[in-house]
C-alpha cells in the first residue's frame, strides 16, 4: 500500500471517529493534526466503525493494512 493511500484512509478516520468540530483532515494535513499512536487509535476506531457500513469508502483489509503500517507492525 503507498504512503498517499494509508494517508488518504487515516484522514478519513480521523473524519469519521476524530473531534465533530474544527478543521477536517486531509491526507496532506493529517500527520501534522495527530501523532502516530493517536492515528492508529483513529484507525482502529474507523475499522469499527467501517465494519457496520455496506457502504464504507475503504475495506477492512485496507484498514487493518493502514493500522499495521502506522504502527510498526
Amino acid at each position: 500500500m503507498t504512503a498517499a493511500k494509508i494517508l488518504a484512509i487515516a484522514a478519513g478516520a480521523y473524519n469519521v471517529c476524530g473531534p465533530r468540530s474544527g478543521t477536517p483532515a486531509t491526507p496532506a494535513t493529517i500527520q501534522q493534526m495527530v501523532n502516530r499512536s493517536e492515528m492508529v487509535r483513529l484507525l482502529l476506531a474507523y475499522k469499527k466503525e467501517s465494519a457496520a457500513d455496506p457502504l464504507a469508502l475503504h475495506s477492512q483489509e485496507e484498514i487493518e493494512t493502514a493500522i499495521c503500517e502506522v504502527g510498526g507492525r
